[in-house]
């Protein structure tokens, strides 16, 4: 899932497709952003991986796991 931080709150913006994409293109407002991902069949927490990144405007960014 994909969270906007707003005052150090997440607030979510979007589900990934962790069914069958290997990859997914967004467009993203400017802001601080947290993605948090979990394998698709992993049931417990220790697989979950969290990345916080920052949107700046006119600029491309890629986030890889």
């Amino acid at each position: 899932s994909l969270y906007i931080l707003k005052e150090d709150k997440p607030e979510w913006v979007y589900n990934l497709n962790g069914e069958s994409a290997q990859s997914e293109s967004l467009y993203l407002q400017p802001g601080e952003y947290l993605l948090v991902f979990r394998v698709l069949g992993a049931k417990r927490s220790i697989y979950t991986q969290e990345k916080h990144f920052t949107v700046e405007s006119g600029k491309t960014l890629n986030i890889k796991f």
